[in-house]
């Protein structure tokens, strides 16, 4: 009885420790399962979100070259103008335009040009006095020929909405007044003429027409012999940069993302979720704007955000000028 009494308790021990391990490993296991699957789902979401960014960066990378290419087209065509410009009025080349008939010529460039790139809404060239010709008395106040009061070479040759082709001497050109939107009126003329090489001026009020419109004016210097004598430029009316934005919020993420297109100084260029805030500050429609700033002004691509909500930035580097928009 003894012995079988020590057996028991030998036998009962162990089933006991038996019981007390199978319980262990199986705790063990479900924690074991329940950190296994927080790691796994915390590096998946790693992954997914990082994957996230990577993509949406290459996206916006794609999307703002499809905005610069029609951007750079007015540039391409302002620096053809400029080039032929400077060749014609050198007045000791052989290839020049005779001073009387610079104007006339110049004109036709400029309406050509025009005629040839519907997506325009105006060409334009603007010199100093007596720069092109010598000849500024003779044409003071005839503004059909693109001349001020002044007498100076100013045309500005547009397209109306339902597709007039007109010519109306420039204004504001020597004015470094701002706009109620911050932008200087003459900036389009006065930042070449500083030495500032090509400009693109951020949204630019204008009265084309008799129409008061937003414009993205591409502007490139005139020089001979290494001086300033003037401008050559093209320009959008907003509405076809507007429309650039809302073509990209339609073909990416079935139109639930929204694009917005912001200058330089953080005016809105355009925005398809809020077409009304063309020229005013971003920060308006979007308070982080305003830290969003700098990395837009030192032309950095970045993609900021959460698992909801991500916001990317590239940069729009239009022509051969140092004032990229994003």
């Amino acid at each position: 009885m003894r012995i079988r009494s020590i057996q028991l308790k030998i036998a009962l021990l162990a089933g006991v420790c038996v019981v007390a391990a199978s319980s262990a490993l199986v705790g063990y296991s479900i924690v074991s399962a329940s950190n296994s699957k927080a790691f796994v789902g915390e590096h998946v979401d790693a992954l997914t979100e990082d994957s996230t960014r990577n993509h949406l960066k290459t996206l916006a990378l794609a999307q703002a070259a499809l905005i610069k290419a029609p951007l750079d087209t007015a540039f391409d065509s302002a620096r053809s103008m400029a080039r032929m410009f400077e060749i014609s009025a050198m007045n000791d080349n052989e290839m020049a335009t005779p001073a009387g008939k610079r104007r006339t010529e110049f004109n036709a460039v400029l309406l050509n040009v025009l005629k040839d790139n519907p997506r325009f809404n105006g060409t334009y060239s603007a010199w100093e006095p007596n720069a092109l010709d010598g000849q500024d008395q003779l044409f003071r106040d005839k503004q059909d020929v693109g001349s001020d009061a002044s007498g100076r070479f100013l045309p500005y040759w547009t397209r109306s909405a339902n597709g007039k082709l007109a010519v109306q001497p420039l204004v504001e050109y020597d004015s470094a007044e701002l706009h109620p939107n911050g932008v200087v009126k003459g900036g389009w003329y006065l930042d070449p003429k500083s030495g500032a090489g090509e400009s693109v001026l951020d949204p630019l009020p204008y009265v084309v027409q008799g129409k008061n419109v937003y414009l993205a004016t591409m502007s490139v210097p005139i020089t001979i012999d290494g001086k300033f004598v003037g401008v050559a430029g093209a320009d959008f009316d907003l509405t076809f940069v507007q429309k650039l934005a809302q073509d990209v919020k339609a073909s990416i993420y079935d139109g639930k993302a929204a694009v917005d297109i912001v200058s330089y100084k953080g005016l809105v260029v355009a925005s398809s979720d809020h077409p009304d805030a063309i020229g005013r500050p971003f920060d308006q429609i979007d308070p982080a704007a305003t830290s969003q700033l700098p990395l837009i002004q030192a032309g950095r691509d970045t993609v900021d955000g959460n698992a909801e909500t991500f916001t990317a930035l590239s940069p729009i580097m239009i022509g051969r000028t140092s004032t990229p928009w994003s």
